[in-house]
């Protein structure tokens, strides 16, 4: 009697164990659909742009303001209304969107790819004036700087791989006010786009079929620098070769381009007025 009862037995305790991964993983998902639903609603998304304001203005120790914040789970990233303070309390980079399509599952493997980028309507402004000579950025830099400052033995095998598609940028005002090296630009571009089939930094190759640049309002200034640039010597025996750059493009086309150059040292002065110019590669 005890055998006949003995496979019944096994097949009871095989449903129960059946039941009970069945149920973890159901937990699991609905759980991961519960937080990727959650991502996605405003006041969540609010909460998360308070939280992220309020980080970096503390990280930066100046002030920080993101309008809005969109994720649109897994891969959309959206933020509009961006605004950063240099540490002079001037505009280092304001207004504007940016969309950004990057593969989050693939960042728990150590993969940036994002398949497109999309900046509008942004205004930056990059200095380096007196008395410091420093550009109005390298806080930023030194606020993310590794504390630990010795030197370590890099491991260029376990390095981040990194894959770019799409790249627009439309409605770009950039101010470069350098004191160090006597250069004053102020650029502004209409529209930028391209497009990348292939973006490999350690082979250093990359391919890139079309780009269109429109649009383009240039004023050059340069004056006299403060530093004198010093010649550069390498030791040719103790720097590793360095990857050739092997650089593909197809097609490059230029569109209602107006640039104004001065350069108050030499006393050169010239003005480009430039309709269209399409460019193809062999």
């Amino acid at each position: 009697m005890d055998k006949e009862q003995a496979p019944a037995k096994h097949k009871t305790l095989a449903g129960k164990i059946l039941r009970i991964v069945f149920k973890t993983l159901l937990v699991i998902i609905l759980l991961f659909a519960t937080i990727a639903f959650l991502i996605i609603t405003p006041p969540v998304q609010n909460f998360i742009k308070g939280k992220a304001t309020a980080w970096l203005s503390k990280k930066l120790e100046t002030k920080v303001a993101i309008g809005k914040i969109y994720i649109g789970f897994p891969k959309k990233v959206v933020l509009e209304n961006i605004y950063v303070e240099d540490r002079q309390k001037d505009t280092l980079l304001s207004g504007g969107r940016l969309a950004v399509d990057v593969s989050m599952m693939k960042l728990l493997k150590s993969e940036l790819e994002i398949s497109d980028i999309q900046v509008s309507s942004l205004t930056a402004k990059v200095k380096r004036v007196l008395p410091d000579t420093v550009y109005n950025f390298q806080f930023i830099v030194d606020a993310f700087a590794p504390a630990d400052t010795t030197t370590k033995a890099v491991d260029t095998s376990a390095g981040m791989k990194i894959s770019l598609g799409d790249i627009a940028f439309n409605k770009i005002r950039l101010v470069y006010d350098d004191a160090v090296t006597g250069n004053d630009v102020t650029l502004w571009l209409e529209h930028f786009d391209t497009e990348i089939d292939e973006f490999d930094l350690d082979k250093m190759r990359f391919s890139v079929p079309t780009t269109n640049i429109k649009g383009i309002r240039a004023n050059i200034r340069q004056k006299k620098p403060l530093v004198t640039p010093q010649e550069i010597t390498e030791d040719t025996n103790t720097v590793a070769a360095a990857p050739v750059l092997d650089f593909d493009f197809g097609s490059f086309n230029l569109s209602d381009i107006q640039l104004d150059y001065g350069n108050d040292v030499s006393a050169l002065y010239t003005k480009l007025n430039l309709g269209a110019l399409v460019l193809n590669s062999d």
